[in-house]
Parts: structure tokens; C-alpha cells; sequence
């Protein structure tokens, strides 16, 4: 009951009618957001992220409880910022609210370096305003203040810039320093790409994130030759496995060739991955639905496995996930929507 009270005033307060809007991102502005304004301005951009996922699919969309929704989890946020005495820092904020508007691109999460300084951003919000080599709080994730855009702060006794290793460096203490796009691994540890170039050996084990050919770029690992190799395209001869490039689907055209062929849209009903245009053939809250969904939608869409802290997995929980596609678009948002799902506040003593 006080939920929903909560989300009428909060619409009651808002003043922006709920009509379409596209948020811009230039990453070189410093330009900053008042803290009254903050959640509003965000749950504006984070609904106008997810509308167009929406729209793809058979769901419908309420703008009106998306901006309630997403904008009381921020007010929430804010205030247990504010009884945590951490301090409010407008021009990361700044970047944060425009910022989302990279998050979802052709809904998906990206995984780049301008992501991952959107998501720096908005996880330092709020936060402890201590500088550089004062001394800090290990249990707060965020009592260090970055000194400036783009750079990251970690809390180890006392704040300090937190190194970003680059290809090739050594990671074995810290392998969650490596810089976006790289993973630690080998021995000794090194940061390494994380996908393997074209033409580049690879070990065929028939599961795309284990072949590490990048997917996103329509490669796979060729079982042939066991090197990245591109994709087979429209009218290009073609294996049920691994298929074809996006957006396109190996199925018998009229004279019985194998070849790849248009593919099914979002929102279109499916039997299996390989009719989607996205690869992923969604369950529903029934067995008997089944369409095709976004891959790899991540917040403010999909909340995070708790066990894990990644987006819920679309092959291994299909139910879940277009249930949490479908929960989205009708308003009812995960909590840490928009970039600030990855922020976690510390434990009151």
C-alpha cells in the first residue's frame, strides 16, 4: 500500500509528461545535474533505453510507471546516501544521467571502455568525499572521490588511484584491474583479450563464450581449421551449427539448399534459437510461449543473479528472464535501475 502511494506521488511530483524522449551522450561534458533533479532526469533516460526493447516485443509499455518505478529506487537511494553522510557530487552525476543513454544500444549491454566510465560515474554519485592518500573505509565501496572524470578510486587503508593493467601485464594479485575488454588469465597471469582476433587459433567446444570468437562480430570458432572465422551471410551456404550471421538464420530455401535466410524479428513466436534475429528464443510464463527476445539485456531491464552478479542468463533461465523483460515494460523495474545498479551502499554498525 505505502508502494503504491509512493509511486502516485512520485508521478504526482513529476512534471515531465511521459511522450517519448531520446537522451544524447557526449562524453567530454563536465556539465552537472542538481540533486533535486537527479532521479528524475534519470528515470527519464532509462525508460527511454528500454522503450524500444519494449516496443520489439509483445509487451506493453508504461512510461508512466517506469519513471515512478525507477525514479523511487533512485529517491531511495539518495536517501540512504544522505543518513550514510557520503556526499553528492554533481558532475558525475552529470554523466551518469547521460550516460544512460549508451547503455542499452539495440538492446544490448555493451561491453566497452565508454560503458564502463558511464558505470564508474553513476557508482560515484555519492560518495565518501575522501581524496587521494586520506585515509578511507574498506567497508564502503565508495568513500573514495575520483579526482576527475574516468579515473578509478579504490579504498586500500587510504585512497588511492586504482591502476587499469593493460594487454600483456602481469594481473596475478589483481585481476579485476585489467582494463575493459581484457581478462586475466595464463600462467604467470597476464591481462588478455578477451576475444580472439580473426584468423587467430581457438579451441572449437561448440559453446560461443568458451570458443572466444567474438559472436558480437559474427565469428566463431571454425572446428575445420580451429581458427576465428566469419560467419556465413544471406545466401551463403550454411550448417545448422553454429549457424549464421546476425541477422540472418541456416534454414532450407525452396530448392533445398542450406543456406541463410532471413531471420525471425523480435517479439516473433519461435522454437529455437537459431529462428531469431537476437539468436535467443525466450520461454515465457507458459511452455507454449516462446518468442524471440533481446540477447544479452543487462540493467535497467534484467536484474542481476544475486549468486553471481551478472544479468540472469537467457539460455539457463528463459522463463525468468522474459519475465523480467515483461515486468520491466509494464513499470515494475529491478531495483538498481538505470547505471546505478552496480552501486551497493555499505552496512550501517
Amino acid at each position: 500500500m505505502k508502494r503504491a502511494a509512493l509511486a502516485l506521488l512520485l508521478v504526482a511530483c513529476d512534471p515531465s509528461e511521459p511522450t517519448d524522449f531520446t537522451p544524447t551522450y557526449d562524453p567530454r561534458s563536465t556539465e552537472p545535474v542538481a540533486s533535486t533533479e537527479f532521479c528524475a532526469l534519470l528515470a527519464r533516460n532509462t525508460c527511454a533505453v528500454l522503450r524500444p526493447c519494449c516496443h520489439a516485443l509483445p509487451f506493453s509499455f508504461d512510461e508512466v510507471k517506469c519513471r515512478a518505478a525507477s525514479r523511487s529506487l533512485c529517491e531511495a537511494r539518495r536517501t540512504k546516501s544522505m543518513e550514510l553522510g557520503l556526499s553528492y557530487d554533481d558532475v558525475q552525476a552529470g554523466r551518469c544521467v547521460r550516460g544512460t543513454a549508451i547503455l542499452l544500444p539495440n538492446c544490448q549491454s555493451p561491453d566497452d571502455a565508454a560503458a564502463a566510465d558511464v558505470s564508474e560515474a553513476c557508482r560515484n554519485v555519492w560518495n565518501g568525499g575522501k581524496g587521494i592518500d586520506q585515509p578511507c573505509k574498506f567497508d564502503n565501496p565508495v568513500d573514495c572521490r575520483p579526482p576527475r572524470l574516468g579515473t578509478r578510486v579504490e579504498c586500500v587503508g587510504t585512497c588511492r588511484e586504482r591502476v587499469v593493467l593493460s594487454g600483456g601485464e602481469l594481473c596475478g594479485t589483481r585481476p579485476t584491474n585489467c582494463a575493459t575488454g581484457l581478462v586475466c588469465e595464463g600462467e604467470p597471469r597476464r591481462c588478455t583479450a578477451k576475444y580472439h582476433p580473426l584468423g587467430a587459433p581457438c579451441t572449437p567446444t561448440g559453446t560461443p563464450s568458451s570458443d572466444r570468437c567474438d559472436t558480437r562480430l559474427n565469428r566463431f570458432c571454425d572446428s575445420t581449421t580451429s581458427t576465428c572465422a566469419e560467419l556465413p551471410t544471406l545466401g551463403q551456404k550454411c550448417s545448422p551449427s553454429p549457424g549464421c550471421a546476425r541477422p540472418y538464420r541456416c534454414d532450407t530455401d525452396r530448392t533445398g539448399a542450406t543456406v541463410c535466410t532471413e531471420a525471425k524479428p523480435l517479439g516473433s513466436s519461435c522454437n529455437d534459437d537459431k529462428e531469431c534475429v537476437s539468436k535467443i528464443c525466450g520461454g515465457g510464463v507458459t511452455t507454449t510461449f516462446r518468442v524471440c527476445v533481446p540477447a544479452g539485456l543487462g540493467p535497467p531491464i534484467v536484474p542481476l543473479d544475486p549468486s553471481t552478479r551478472l544479468p540472469i542468463d537467457p539460455h539457463a533461465r528463459p522463463v525468468e528472464y522474459v519475465s523480467a523483460i515483461g515486468a520491466a515494460c509494464s513499470g515494475v523495474i529491478a531495483d538498481g535501475a538505470g547505471g546505478l545498479a552496480s552501486f551497493e551502499l555499505p552496512r550501517e554498525k
